[in-house]
């Protein structure tokens, strides 16, 4: 299974939180503002097309890539066969595959805004709102 092929990518994640707390008699505030981006760098897999392998020009399709050393596999790269208007795979004069370069994952930005309310009732009750959008990644392991 060369599958592996198509996951030897370096993502790259990059975060930044920006907060201020202001205290006054009556009330606290807290704001902040978080950056978080994500650069995939790699391609993304469409299962509803027909995935192949090139090596020196040539495609092939998962099962036919026993013809491959190991050397050969690791500078395969992976796409797709091209379609035509038809949305039908285009086959060369000698029956092969067009090959297709799989589109590249674009970056993902998103700025999250937090604010906080703390006003204190007593000196050991206090009443505390919040406001916040928060995201996870998911997980790049199980891409």
């Amino acid at each position: 299974d060369a599958s592996w092929i198509m996951y030897e990518f370096e993502p790259e994640e990059t975060s930044f939180y920006i907060q201020d707390k202001m205290e006054y008699k009556e009330f606290i505030i807290n704001i902040g503002l978080r950056y978080d981006a994500l650069k995939p760098n790699s391609h993304y897999p469409d299962p509803s097309r027909k995935l192949l392998y090139e090596y020196n020009d040539q495609a092939y399709e998962p099962s036919d890539l026993s013809q491959l050393s190991e050397e050969q596999m690791q500078d395969a790269e992976w796409g797709y066969a091209a379609l035509d208007d038809d949305e039908i795979p285009i086959i060369d004069s000698d029956g092969n595959y067009k090959f297709e370069e799989a589109p590249w994952a674009g970056k993902k930005e998103k700025w999250s805004p937090r604010i906080g309310f703390g006003y204190p009732i007593t000196d050991n009750i206090a009443f505390h709102a919040s406001y916040g959008q928060f995201f996870d990644y998911p997980n790049l392991s199980s891409a």
